[in-house]
């Protein structure tokens, strides 16, 4: 297929430049995916679970209690299962700490296991890591989490993508994807582990992606696509019944937003084990009370978080995007600081205050890394971690000034960064603008993290009519010479230029609308010069 210079320059701007780079991101392909060893660390950890499965070692796996986490200890679960190793597992619960408990390290040296394996998790747990390194429970850390290799005890094995110079592709990795480089990694060493097939479970990956919004480029286009597609066709009980029941056709935007919520609802509630056992368990009528467990928790998450943003939006200081409540849930801070950032285009954190203790989550915009800017204030935390726009935080109420003001500058540099700055591919005129072109770009999909729809730019289009005003959007059409078309846009500071006779210039994305055959082009406005 002849790909147009339109398309070729939307993939530059991806980094996707040579041709083999073009031809695996356009028709991604299982038979892409590369050597694990190409890991630092991976064959260093791969022989040391080896060498535990063998000796009959007892081996602890500690898992994040999100989505993301969850699907790594599944296949976690699913090797030792079919090694038929003594291990156990756990799972962090929402309402702990974001570090793993020096106390954890001393019960499971008492209970004599030699082997621990943190999954998602761990990097940022350094007293606990150097607890284990002096208790000699050697640790192998598998985490796509941000930290400083320096303060981290040379005994473990760590792999994870900032500390080491990952290969380009794999550099975005969930969590799950590096575990399941790690399974890759086993088949090699273990004869008939591949017979076995625990690497078909590529729905398990795609959901863990989705779940951390980590980068749709390198190999997660692989897992991304072969995985939406697995699961269609899952052979895992509980998520082939849960599908069925919330009747999801599998979009990355349906996992995004009505699967994946409803498997991280446990986990808000301190019980993320329900989740993991629904993929685990093989029994139709336990599998369909855990559905109805996870149904009732995630209408209890639904009605808190819902009067939880009206409260806040009736109090918000938007100047400042910083919001504290009394003994509310700390782990539905992230949910509604990720509403208010994409809601209004700004960094928001949300804390929770329970005594002298105030914990709590903060989202920014992709582009915009809230890890590095806060960063500097590591020393005032009890614990800090996450991803670049992601980032959990608990620290003493004592510092509670200092850190709000901080917030503060942050927030006014991101809205310095953004008014200086509009982005978009290329400048499309919407007379040039063809049902063909727009088909083309869908090859690019799904789009996400690292993969945005593409944002063309469009000079002087005059507003013809507003359709209508609804709750969060505006209606209109616009016209440029001869060609019409509807248009949507979110209400905003910046809706507030749509006037009817107007001309303006704008950012937008284009899609397709068939309608009896006929195919119609409408434009989704980003944003209004």
């Amino acid at each position: 297929m002849e790909i147009s210079p339109l398309t070729l320059k939307i993939l530059h701007n991806r980094g996707i430049s040579t041709k083999k780079d073009i031809e695996e991101f356009l028709y991604p392909s299982i038979s892409n995916l590369s050597d694990p060893f190409s890991i630092p660390e991976v064959k260093k950890a791969c022989e040391r679970i080896y060498k535990a499965i063998l000796k009959k070692e007892k081996i602890f796996i500690y898992g994040d209690g999100d989505v993301d986490g969850i699907c790594c200890v599944f296949f976690l679960i699913k090797l030792f299962e079919k090694t038929k190793s003594n291990f156990s597992w756990y799972l962090t619960h929402r309402l702990e700490d974001y570090e793993i408990e020096e106390t954890l390290i001393e019960k499971i040296k008492k209970e004599n296991f030699s082997l621990l394996i943190t999954a998602d998790y761990g990097i940022s747990s350094v007293k606990a890591l150097k607890k284990a390194h002096n208790l000699r429970i050697q640790t192998i850390v598998l985490d796509h989490h941000r930290s400083d290799k320096n303060i981290l005890p040379d005994f473990h094995i760590y792999v994870n993508p900032f500390l080491y110079d990952f290969p380009a592709s794999l550099k975005n990795l969930s969590g799950c994807g590096i575990v399941f480089k790690i399974i890759e990694g086993m088949e090699t060493l273990l004869p008939g582990l591949k017979e076995k097939k625990i690497t078909n479970f590529l729905e398990m990956v795609a959901l863990s992606i989705i779940g951390d919004s980590s980068s749709l480029i390198g190999e997660n286009r692989v897992f991304i696509k072969e995985g939406l597609n697995k699961l269609n066709s899952t052979e895992i009980p509980g998520l082939k019944n849960l599908l069925e029941k919330l009747n999801i056709y599998p979009t990355y935007y349906n996992i995004f937003l009505k699967l994946n919520p409803k498997l991280n609802s446990p986990g808000r509630f301190g019980m993320p084990e329900i989740s993991l056992n629904l993929f685990l368990n093989e029994d139709e009528k336990e599998i369909a009370c855990i559905i109805r467990e996870i149904e009732e928790l995630d209408r209890k998450r639904t009605s808190l978080v819902k009067n939880k943003i009206q409260k806040i939006e009736n109090e918000l200081d938007k100047n400042k995007w910083f919001v504290i409540s009394d003994n509310f849930l700390p782990s539905l801070c992230g949910i509604i600081a990720s509403r208010f950032s994409e809601k209004y285009k700004v960094p928001t954190l949300i804390c929770s205050k329970n005594g002298e203790i105030i914990q709590g989550s903060g989202r920014s915009p992709n582009g915009f890394s809230l890890y590095d800017e806060l960063a500097p204030l590591k020393k005032h935390f009890i614990s800090f971690g996450g991803h670049s726009n992601a980032i959990g935080v608990k620290f003493q109420l004592k510092f509670l000034n200092f850190i709000k003001n901080f917030w503060e500058e942050i927030v006014n540099k991101y809205k310095h960064q953004k008014s200086n700055f509009h982005y978009f591919d290329e400048k499309l005129d919407l007379e040039s603008l063809t049902p063909d072109i727009v088909k083309e770009i869908s090859l690019l999909e799904p789009f996400g993290c690292g993969n945005p729809s593409p944002h063309f730019l469009e000079k002087s289009a005059q507003i013809q009519k507003i359709i209508k005003k609804e709750n969060k959007n505006i209606k209109f059409w616009i016209k440029k010479n001869n060609k019409l078309f509807e248009c949507i846009m979110e209400k905003g500071e910046m809706a507030e230029k749509i006037l009817p006779g107007k001309k303006i210039n704008f950012i937008y994305t284009p899609h397709i609308k068939e309608i009896s055959g006929f195919y119609r082009i409408w434009l989704e406005i980003k944003d209004i010069l």
